[in-house]
């Protein structure tokens, strides 16, 4: 095919959820392109944080901050100055004449939590 000037290469990746409980291929795909990074890594996701108790900063029990992916931005920020862009939805953010319960895609986190 012929590529055109202003194309830019996505690969997407995402998990089915507990399908497979420990051997997450994805997660190690995330990783492994975050890793990789030479210049830029842009992000466009629902939230980072973990779903929080409606009405609080406070995360579900279990659930906790993406560790392992935050410590591999760090580490390309440090080591090879690549810039990171995340966009990111409202916390709470709900699709209109639904509920919470239905179609929440914000976890109750802001950008500057």
């Amino acid at each position: 095919y012929d590529r055109l000037d202003s194309a830019m290469p996505v690969i997407s990746v995402g998990r089915y959820g507990a399908l497979l409980p420990v051997a997450r291929p994805a997660d190690d795909a995330f990783l492994a392109m975050i890793l990789s990074a030479k210049t830029i890594i842009r992000l466009g996701l629902q939230d980072l944080g973990p779903v929080c108790i409606p009405g609080t900063k406070q995360a579900l029990p279990g659930c906790t901050w993406p560790h392992t992916y935050l410590n591999a931005l760090g580490k390309v920020i440090w080591e090879r100055g690549v810039d990171v862009e995340i966009v990111l939805s409202n916390p709470g953010s709900i699709p209109g004449g639904l509920g919470p319960t239905e179609a929440c895609y914000g976890n109750g986190w802001s950008c500057v939590d």
